[in-house]
């Protein structure tokens, strides 16, 4: 914690809310059954060593896709480019093609 005699907010307010992105998805609207199994870190590192033909994709937002990208031996993620998350969709539907 760094202790600082600057407010950082004039007015803090916390609200809970059902859903933390809006993603534009009806609920319960993936499949999370047909996804494929979780891989933990070293598996997925593993996994992007045998497909060197892949498109890794960069999901996160324009800003936060400016402040680092993702990248495995020399190959860096390929960003969206979008401003929200929910804009996301159209975008990978279009990569998809």
């Amino acid at each position: 914690i760094l202790e600082s005699n600057v407010t950082a907010f004039r007015k803090l307010i916390v609200r809970e809310k059902k859903q933390i992105l809006t993603d534009g998805l009806a609920a319960n609207s993936l499949d999370w059954q047909s996804a494929g199994r979780e891989l933990n870190a070293p598996e997925w590192h593993e996994a992007l060593q045998d497909m060197d033909g892949a498109l890794l994709l960069d999901c996160r937002n324009g800003y936060e896709s400016d402040v680092g990208t993702f990248s495995v031996d020399g190959r860096e993620a390929e960003p969206l480019g979008t401003d929200v998350f929910s804009e996301s969709w159209q975008v990978l539907r279009q990569k998809l093609e």
